[in-house]
């Protein structure tokens, strides 16, 4: 009979080949703790909720993080009055953390980070389950407790009715179990919450749920990584208590990444010297994935003097156009349009691992699909340093989320005829394809459009008006929402005089008012567009006062700037207050001072204390 020794050692090899294989970053990522209310509809908690902001070291070790939790978890049962509810509900929600940030800030190279320090720690006592949420099936496929928990790093483990109920067993009662389940925005979160027993067979959705809530395996020490709106379809009762909020590489952390990229110090000097110059573009670079893509064409393009990165979009593209020229690349032009449909329907249907039947079913042959997987797109003297946009060998899958999303508005952009647009119009307000949209309006940038139609020159003849309308009007849609709803101050106190009624509406107002977010979706918008046009439009339907609070990111600032430069309205901006203060990450204090000095006397900035 197996016992969980066995398993424990299968395991620890297991996630020895995880974190093996991860793009290891030479650099701490610095990290901050988020209070649970990130997961909610900004300003949906109590007011209290808003103030439980903790610093943690950038060094962070797991076991601090569910101390941290415990904490959290103890705090909240306190609403319950019998001292037995309370307890039952600390058990329950006081071991699972969720981890949250922006596309590419980092969430999967934490996670591995921390699946390596847990390893290393004391592999004979730990037992360690590691999951990636694409590699499992959220339609019917049902499975076992133990099938979803080595579904990504034992797929091949023979499991029995038997052993399984008897490895379930000891793991429900160890000391030492840790699952960490990475990606749940790639999950397919269903309606309804089934409750289960830990020998019962479901659906990998109630399976997660249940994990999550504490129905089965409470003891188990559970992490989750996700984007902002992979929390949102979560029952309460399964949404992590305690947040910690990935902010990415701190100055110091991108000085570091750049120069081991760098083959010499020389090398080093020119891209800083360069990014010196493109302010906007160095303000990506605390984004791991972007920071990365950026220097390598930086680079790059030392021999070939071609014309600065000016948006997101601009960095995937102009890292795209490098994958094609790369000379392992030879696979016809044909092939990347089926690539850029696969993306599109996958993201339809959330589904982010495909294989061979998948591939077919797009008109791609499996062997043609070789060169995607073998293309290197940076080679230099000494090494060659790989930004793949594809992995896998059975199962295929991109190497990161982003370059999913990037094909799928290629795909919507460029290669469908204004029907079908028409038809997959509606799926574009949904918050799930906000970085899809991002990167079709930055496809309507002339410079992008050039650099794509200079390899696809039928990108450049294509009629993109129908498209370009249907997305300003979303924007501006969602200018209006946002503006019907949104507050001009900060209430002085967070607890109003009993009889005072207009303080009373002023808090209710503030918790009601739209998430910061939005703003900064709308901003982002227009600045990967860089069509002024556009953008004013959008600015004359928001607020002549913005509210700027909470932790404030380099490239939120670097949009706000463009958008305030393109804006012909007066404009004042409350930053912060003395309960809801605003902290701003790495140099975006720097782009909103520039943004002031632009606009001269256009702009005028509170910053309360």
């Amino acid at each position: 009979m197996l016992f969980v020794d066995d398993l424990r050692g299968a395991l620890i090899d297991g996630a020895k080949e995880i974190y093996g294989l991860q793009d290891r970053l030479p650099v701490p990522l610095k990290l901050t703790v988020a209070p649970a209310d990130v997961v909610e509809d900004f300003g949906r908690e109590q007011w209290q909720e808003q103030l439980d902001s903790t610093n943690v070291s950038q060094f962070i070790e797991l076991d601090q993080v569910f101390e941290l939790a415990s904490k959290k978890a103890h705090s909240e049962s306190q609403k319950y009055r019998k001292l037995e509810t309370q307890e039952a509900f600390r058990r329950k929600r006081q071991n699972v953390v969720g981890v949250v940030g922006t596309a590419g800030i980092g969430k999967t190279t934490l996670s591995k980070i921390l699946l390596e320090s847990v390893v290393e720690e004391d592999s004979q006592q730990n037992c360690i389950f590691y999951i990636l949420a694409k590699d499992l099936d959220f339609d019917k496929k049902k499975y076992s407790v133990l099938q979803f928990l080595t579904i990504t790093t034992l797929s091949e483990w023979n499991h029995t009715n038997s052993s399984d109920r008897c490895l379930l067993s000891q793991i429900n009662t160890a000391a030492h179990v840790y699952i960490i389940i990475d990606g749940l925005d790639e999950a397919r979160i269903n309606k309804g919450f089934p409750k289960m027993k830990l020998n019962d067979v479901g659906t990998a959705d109630a399976i997660l749920k249940n994990l999550l809530s504490g129905n089965i395996l409470p003891r188990a020490k559970k992490l989750v990584t996700s984007r902002p709106e992979g929390y949102h379809l979560l029952p309460n009762d399964c949404k992590p208590l305690f947040m910690v909020r990935v902010l990415g590489l701190d100055r110091t952390s991108q000085r570091d990444l750049c120069q081991s990229i760098c083959e010499s110090e020389d090398e080093f000097k020119l891209v800083e010297e360069s990014l010196a110059l493109q302010p906007v573009v160095s303000s990506l670079c605390y984004i791991p994935v972007y920071c990365i893509m950026i220097v390598d064409y930086i680079l790059s393009d030392l021999t070939r003097n071609s014309t600065q990165l000016i948006s997101v979009t601009d960095v995937l593209s102009s890292t795209f156009l490098d994958w094609l020229e790369s000379p392992h690349f030879k696979a016809e032009p044909d092939s990347v349009r089926k690539l850029a449909d696969l993306a599109f329907r996958g993201i339809v249907i959330k589904q982010f691992l495909f294989d061979t039947h998948q591939l077919s079913s797009v008109g791609l042959d499996p062997k043609a699909f070789e060169p995607f997987l073998n293309a290197k797109v940076v080679e230099r003297k000494s090494r060659t340093h790989r930004v793949r946009i594809l992995e896998g060998t059975k199962k295929f899958f991109f190497s990161h989320l982003v370059w999913q999303e990037f094909f799928a508005a290629l795909h919507l952009v460029f290669l469908v005829d204004p029907v079908e647009f028409e038809k997959n119009s509606p799926l574009l307000v949904e918050n799930r394809w906000e970085i899809v949209v991002k990167f079709m309006f930055g496809f309507f940038n002339p410079s992008v459009l050039d650099k794509l139609a200079a390899v696809f020159p039928e990108f450049g003849h294509k009629d993109l008006s129908l498209a370009k309308d249907k997305l300003c009007s979303i924007a501006l849609e969602a200018a209006s929402e946002y503006a019907g709803s949104a507050v001009t101050e900060f209430p002085i106190s967070p607890v109003p005089k009993v009889f005072d009624i207009e303080s009373w509406d002023k808090i209710n107002s503030f918790l009601r008012r739209p998430k910061d977010t939005d703003f900064y979706k709308l901003c982002n918008w227009c600045f990967e567009s860089k069509d002024a046009n556009f953008t004013r439009r959008i600015t004359v339907r928001l607020p002549q006062t913005i509210l700027i609070s909470r932790t404030v990111l380099p490239s939120e600032m670097s949009a706000l700037e463009y958008f305030l430069v393109n804006s012909h309205k007066k404009r004042f901006i409350n930053v912060g207050a003395v309960l809801e203060p605003a902290t701003f990450v790495g140099n975006a204090a720097t782009f909103l001072l520039r943004s002031v000095l632009a606009m001269g006397h256009k702009v005028f900035v509170a910053f309360s204390t």
